[in-house]
């Protein structure tokens, strides 16, 4: 798996662990399709996040008052790699 593909993994996880939610309700609450985290947790060697639902959970974690966030579970070479596609949009 990618670095950017274990992060992403462990952060649906920690949101999991922290809210005490099952990824269906996550997702829902992201505005998500559920399959969209199922899929992923179920099977991430073949399924992955994409940027925007990243986004879309982190955003979730700061409307609930969390402190977890996408980027601390990345390494520097992939947060600057997000970092240049947030500049460029």
């Amino acid at each position: 798996m990618s670095s950017f593909k274990d992060g992403a993994l462990e952060f649906v996880r920690r949101i999991a662990e922290v809210t005490g939610q099952k990824p269906t309700q996550i997702a829902r609450s992201a505005g998500l399709a559920p399959s969209t985290l199922n899929n992923f947790l179920r099977d991430p060697d073949t399924h992955t996040l994409s940027l925007s639902t990243a986004e879309k959970l982190d955003s979730l974690c700061a409307d609930m008052g969390l402190s977890v966030r996408f980027r601390d579970f990345l390494p520097p070479d992939d947060e600057a790699t997000i970092d240049a596609k947030a500049d460029a949009a």
